[in-house]
């Protein structure tokens, strides 16, 4: 697999897709920006547009954006107990 055509003629060469495989979808983003002289925004669309149309892909970066969610929802559930915590503190234990 060297090289995949897209629909409107932008190839992704090999490094792009072996970054979108390893699940590095900003890398890939950067080295299709190089590789096909394209903006920020065209090359951001055109990795969308490849994920969408790879399943198994998909569902690889649907899984990513699942545990970064819950890692943010853990963050701000320690943050609220060490606050109350620090807040019980200060108003018992002073």
């Amino acid at each position: 697999r060297i090289v995949e055509k897209m629909n409107n003629d932008i190839k992704l060469t090999a490094d792009v897709l072996d970054a979108l495989d390893s699940g590095h979808k900003i890398q890939a983003i950067k080295l299709l920006k190089v590789s096909a002289s394209l903006g920020l925004m065209e090359s951001k669309e055109c990795i969308e547009q490849y994920i969408a149309s790879q399943p198994a892909l998909k569902e690889k970066f649907d899984a990513q954006k699942i545990t970064i969610n819950l890692s943010q929802q853990q963050f701000f559930n320690i943050l609220i107990v060490v606050v109350g915590l620090m807040l019980a503190y200060w108003l018992f234990w002073r």
